[in-house]
């Protein structure tokens, strides 16, 4: 049997940018190719997530948790159990790297650090060192 696939749901959390929106757009194109009981999108309690009818969705956490704190200490307990799909350009870091997939949607921070303040760099530099890496240039 196939683990679950489960999806980062913090993107349906926050104020609709284009991270998030392009989150939504990619599960809502996906939950029509799937077949049901495979994924599961996880969200804050307090998210908004989009319909679905071949996802699950399933809310868990705290309802006043920060997102951030949400996304690093629940997000990886709630997914240990099969692959984690993160949309909306962050990961937990505590999760395994070599079980969660991270769609990063601006990684000029590791070409052009300068142009951020030292603690976002660090950040990104640290949450994203053991993830495997693909480099797309525009």
């Amino acid at each position: 049997m196939r683990p679950t696939v489960y999806i980062n749901g913090k993107f349906a959390a926050q104020r609709t940018t284009g991270v998030q929106r392009v989150a939504a757009q990619l599960v809502m194109a996906l939950d029509t190719q799937v077949v049901p009981g495979r994924y599961e999108l996880l969200c804050p309690v307090q998210a908004r997530p989009p319909t679905l009818r071949n996802i699950a969705v399933r809310h868990v956490g705290p309802l006043l948790m920060p997102l951030h704190a949400w996304e690093q200490a629940v997000l990886p307990s709630a997914s240990r159990e099969g692959w984690l799909l993160n949309l909306a350009g962050a990961a937990p870091a505590l999760a395994p790297p070599d079980r969660q997939v991270t769609l990063i949607h601006d990684a000029a921070v590791f070409d052009h650090p300068e142009a951020y303040t030292p603690a976002f760099t660090a950040w990104y530099r640290w949450l994203f060192a053991g993830s495997p890496a693909v480099q797309v240039g525009c």
